[in-house]
């Protein structure tokens, strides 16, 4: 789809990009790929907070997060599976 606008807002400044279709079809992609991830974790995964998962649910997500090779941020507070929770919840709410 070509001529596809994603706009950010983060706090008080927002940026638009205008996106081809190679990035389009990434992040589509990106999107659908979040929700099947956090489906397999938890049905109900769009009401949740990271700390109402269960243990088994917070193994799961690191199985994954290993298979994606994920790496948290190098200055982050927290562990590496709330931060990949959080990306995957970024990701499917695009």
């Amino acid at each position: 789809m070509s001529g596809a606008i994603l706009t950010y807002k983060r706090g008080r400044s927002q940026w638009t990009r205008d996106l081809d279709g190679a990035a389009y079809a990434k992040l589509v992609r990106e999107r659908d790929e979040s929700r099947a991830i956090l489906d397999r974790i938890d049905r109900y995964w769009w009401a949740k907070d990271f700390h109402q998962l269960s243990s088994s649910q917070v193994d799961a997500l690191l199985i994954e997060a290993d298979r994606q090779r994920y790496r948290k941020p190098r200055a982050a507070n927290g562990s590496r599976a709330r931060y990949f929770w959080a990306l995957l919840i970024r990701r499917a709410l695009r």
